[in-house]
């Protein structure tokens, strides 16, 4: 299933470069700046889903959480899904014990209609690095930072039918007080996939 995705997602990115190049098609698929403005409305809201990982063809442990959608998409990203980016076997204890999340946002951009009937959005997503400040590693505090990669490389979708949506967020380096470091556990990329609540405050 996270192949069929991660493939849904690749063929969507091609989608929407082929758009871009196209821009005097009269085919309906290009996004005016009226459109993605109704979409962003449309896409804002709470929620409900999972945030998982995939390792050697294996789902890590699912975090059922909620994401809220204004200006940008902001997440509690849990520790415990955060230490399966290192090979650093005290870094990993030491984020399985904190057991602790922080909010993660990421800004966004519509990347154009998917399809002549509107239904589906790209977008592409600009996540902040995720700090994690006077974290004890090896009885010594350090501040490690994740830094994802951003763009083309953090795509999305948004279902305006079904109100779903789903996203993908790559971590591309780890960094020790400030200092890249070689442990990065390759590059690791979580997946959320979530439905609006349609009793969300922010659709009313």
């Amino acid at each position: 299933m996270k192949k069929t995705f991660s493939m849904m997602l690749m063929m969507c990115c091609t989608a929407a470069l082929m758009l871009v190049s196209c821009n005097d098609d009269n085919s309906g698929n290009t996004m005016s700046d009226s459109d993605a403005k109704i979409t962003i409305d449309e896409m804002q809201g709470t929620y409900q889903g999972v945030l998982y990982a995939k390792i050697d063809s294996r789902d890590t442990m699912k975090i059922n959480l909620t994401c809220v959608v204004d200006s940008v998409i902001k997440l509690q990203f849990p520790d415990t899904l955060l230490a399966n980016t290192t090979s650093n076997r005290a870094l990993q204890m030491a984020l399985n014990a904190a057991n602790d999340s922080r909010e993660l946002k990421a800004e966004y951009l519509m990347g154009g209609w998917y399809d002549s009937n509107h239904t589906t959005t790209f977008i592409y997503l600009f996540p902040q690095s995720i700090v994690k400040e006077n974290l004890l590693v090896s009885d010594t505090h350090h501040k490690v930072t994740f830094a994802f990669y951003t763009g083309v490389d953090s795509p999305g979708l948004f279902f305006r039918q079904s109100g779903a949506l789903n996203f993908e967020m790559t971590v591309g380096g780890i960094y020790y007080d400030d200092k890249l470091q070689s442990d990065l556990n390759r590059r690791l990329t979580f997946y959320f996939k979530g439905t609006k609540l349609r009793h969300s405050t922010q659709d009313v």
